[in-house]
C-alpha cells in the first residue's frame, strides 16, 4: 500500500502501521505453580433482590447522628520521595524529604463550624423555631466534642487541612433536597474461597505498552515465559526500546505469584511502583493484580438514568499482610471531585460484602479479616505509610470517605 501524505504525518502513519503489525505480539500475566507467594481469598454468591428506599427530609436536618464525623487517614508529618529526570541525558535521581502540614485544634474547626450553621439558618423564617434551630442544638463546644471523638477514632490529636475541610463539608448537607433510591439487597447464596492460583492468565499487546500499559518483570521472567513469546520479550525490554516496562531490580521485593504484572493505567502503574518499594514489601506477605472479570466477583448494582442495572467487579490488588487482606481498587484523583453513581454504589456494595466476609470468618473462629479501601493516587502514600506504621486496619482514603457521603 501506498500512502501519499504531508511529511507532518508520517509519524502517526508509521505508529498505526506498528500498530497493527505488533497487534498479534504479546506477553502474558500468568500464575506460578510453586510460588511461595499463593494465598487463600474468601468470597460469597448472591441472589440480588429489589427494594425501594426512600429519604423524605422535612424540617430542619438531622446532622451528626452519629455523634462524629467520617475522617479519612492523613498525618501531620509525611514522608515524601520524588522521582527526577534530567531532559537532556535522561538521568534520574530522587529527593526525599518529610513535609509538615498545617494543623487546627478542635477549638478552631468547632468555631469556624458554628459560623457555618449560622450561616444556614434563615433570620427571617416564620417559625421563630427555625430561625436558630442549628445553633440552639450544636453549642461550640459540643461541636468541639464531636471534632475531638472525630479525631480519635483514627488516631489523631489534631486535624490537617484535609481533615478541616471534611469538617465543614459535614454541614453540606442543609443544602440537599430529599432523595428516593432503589437498591438491591444481596441475599447471601453461598461462602466460598478462591486460592490466587484460580487466578486465570491475561496479557499485555506491543501496542498497548507504547501507550497506556505498563509491564512489570524480574530476572526470572525470561524463564517463565511461552518460546513463541521469548523474542518479543528480549525486544521490550532492550534499553530505548520505547515500551513501557519496568525491571524490579530486587526479585525479592517481587512478592506476587505472578511471573509479570501488568498495569493498565498510570495511576496503577504507581501503585505497583510503591507496592514493590523495598520499605514497604517488608509489611506485608505477597500481593496479587487481578484480572478484569471472573476472578473475585463482587456483584453489585446502581442505577443508570431511570434504569436500575446490575453488574459484577473485580478489585485491583490484593495484598496479604498477616491474618489482613487488603483489597485495593483504583480510580484516578478525578474521582475525588465528583464520583459516578456506579462507582459510590461498587464502594456500598463492597464494604458491606466485606462486612459479611468478616462475620463469617468470626464465626468460623477465623482469624482472617478483610480491609477494603477505594484508592486513588493522593492516598497511596498515606496507606502505605499506615503500613509501616502497623495502622492499615484502620485506614480510609479520601475517596473511601467521598464514596460513603449520602447524597
Amino acid at each position: 500500500m501506498t500512502v501519499f501524505n504531508h511529511d507532518a504525518w508520517a509519524p502517526r502513519i508509521r505508529h498505526l502501521v506498528d500498530e497493527i503489525l505488533e497487534i498479534e505480539k504479546r506477553i502474558s500475566s500468568r500464575i506460578i505453580e510453586d510460588s511461595p507467594y499463593h494465598f487463600e481469598l474468601h468470597n460469597i454468591k448472591y441472589d440480588l433482590k429489589p427494594t425501594s428506599v426512600k429519604k423524605p427530609m422535612d424540617r430542619e436536618y438531622a446532622l451528626f447522628a452519629k455523634g462524629y464525623v467520617d475522617l479519612a487517614t492523613d498525618s501531620p508529618a509525611e514522608d515524601v520521595s520524588i522521582e527526577y529526570e534530567r531532559a537532556l541525558t535522561g538521568e534520574r535521581y530522587k529527593w526525599q524529604t518529610q513535609v509538615q502540614h498545617k494543623t487546627y485544634a478542635a477549638r478552631q474547626i468547632a468555631e469556624e463550624m458554628y459560623a457555618r450553621l449560622e450561616e444556614a439558618q434563615d433570620p427571617d423564617d416564620p417559625n421563630p423555631k427555625m430561625r436558630t434551630v442549628y445553633t440552639d442544638q450544636f453549642s461550640v463546644e459540643r461541636l468541639e466534642g464531636i471534632v475531638v471523638k472525630s479525631l480519635k477514632n483514627i488516631g489523631a490529636r489534631e486535624a490537617t487541612e484535609s481533615m478541616k475541610q471534611k469538617f465543614l463539608q459535614s454541614l453540606g448537607t442543609l443544602r440537599r433536597k430529599a432523595s428516593e433510591n432503589v437498591r438491591y439487597t444481596p441475599d447471601v447464596n453461598q461462602y466460598f474461597t478462591v486460592s490466587t492460583r484460580d487466578r486465570q492468565a491475561d496479557s499485555v499487546s506491543a501496542a498497548e505498552l507504547r501507550n497506556t500499559k505498563t509491564l512489570f518483570y524480574t530476572d526470572q521472567t525470561r524463564e517463565t515465559l511461552v518460546e513463541e513469546q521469548i523474542e518479543f520479550f528480549d525486544e521490550i525490554t532492550e534499553a530505548g526500546s520505547g515500551f513501557k516496562v519496568a525491571s524490579v531490580m530486587n526479585r525479592h521485593d517481587f512478592k506476587t505469584p505472578l511471573n509479570v504484572a501488568i498495569a493498565a493505567s498510570e495511576p496503577e502503574r504507581k501503585f505497583i511502583r510503591d507496592l514493590i518499594k523495598p520499605e514497604n514489601a517488608r509489611h506485608y506477605d505477597a500481593w496479587l493484580k487481578s484480572t478484569d472479570a471472573r476472578f473475585y466477583d463482587i456483584d453489585y448494582a446502581w442505577k443508570k438514568g431511570e434504569h436500575p442495572k446490575r453488574g459484577k467487579f473485580n478489585p485491583d490488588f490484593f495484598i496479604k499482610s498477616a491474618h489482613l487482606i487488603i483489597v485495593v481498587e483504583i480510580k484516578g484523583d478525578e474521582e475525588l471531585n465528583d464520583p459516578s453513581e456506579e462507582n459510590r454504589k461498587k464502594n456500598e456494595y463492597a464494604v458491606a460484602h466485606f462486612e459479611r466476609v468478616n462475620a463469617h470468618l468470626q464465626e468460623e473462629g477465623s482469624p482472617i479479616r478483610y480491609k477494603f479501601t477505594f484508592l486513588t493516587e493522593r492516598g497511596f502514600n498515606k496507606l502505605f505509610q499506615s503500613l509501616r506504621d502497623g495502622k492499615i486496619a484502620g485506614f480510609r482514603s479520601d475517596l473511601d470517605v467521598k464514596l460513603a457521603e449520602e447524597l
